[in-house]
C-alpha cells in the first residue's frame, strides 16, 4: 500500500487524511480519513473488516515513527504500563 497520497489506508476514500497513531504507544499507524480516524478504535471485530485489518497490520508500522503528540501519552503511564505489561517509553539508559 502506498504510504503517501491522500487516500485513507482503511477505507480507501480520498477525503483528505490525518496521521493516525496508537494513543498508548505513540506509534504512527498510517493515514486515515476523518471518519475512520474518529471511529476506528471502536471497531469490535478481530478480523475480516477494513478497520480490524488496518489495526492488525498498520501500513506505517514498519517505519517505526512516533507521532509528535505521543509525549502527551506519558500522563497515561500507569494505565499504559498496566495494559501493555511493559513501559514502551522507558526512561534513559
Amino acid at each position: 500500500m502506498d504510504l503517501a497520497g491522500s487516500a485513507c489506508h482503511a477505507c480507501g476514500r480520498d477525503f483528505g487524511t490525518v496521521v493516525d497513531h496508537d494513543h498508548f504507544t505513540g506509534a504512527v499507524r498510517g493515514l486515515l480519513c476523518t471518519h475512520c480516524n474518529n471511529n476506528i478504535d471502536k471497531c469490535p471485530h478481530l478480523s475480516a473488516c477494513r478497520w480490524a485489518d488496518y489495526l492488525n497490520s498498520p501500513p506505517a508500522e514498519h517505519l517505526g515513527i512516533r507521532h509528535p503528540d505521543a509525549t502527551k501519552a506519558r500522563s497515561w503511564s500507569k494505565d499504559r504500563i498496566e495494559l501493555m505489561g511493559f513501559d514502551p517509553f522507558p526512561k534513559g539508559p
